[in-house]
């Protein structure tokens, strides 16, 4: 379900998933993280496809955990 949302959420904004997006799914379903970034969990502003997200996105072509790239 979370790999699903995580999908989705990147298909609504232009996006793909990198060769880590499974790492990072697994890595959130164990740590009960939800969207939020297992990179940086304590942080309520970094989360998939945030505007910390976006923004890395933009700026270095991927996000922060490298889950997601510009198509």
């Amino acid at each position: 379900m979370l790999e699903e949302l995580l999908l989705s959420l990147a298909r609504n904004e232009g996006l793909e998933p990198t060769d880590n997006f499974q790492k990072i799914v697994k890595a959130k379903e164990r740590g009960g993280l939800g969207i939020r970034c297992p990179c940086d969990p304590k942080n309520p502003e970094r989360y998939c496809i945030s505007e910390l997200c976006m923004k890395d996105i933009q700026e270095k072509g991927t996000c922060h955990c490298c889950a997601y790239k510009l198509k």
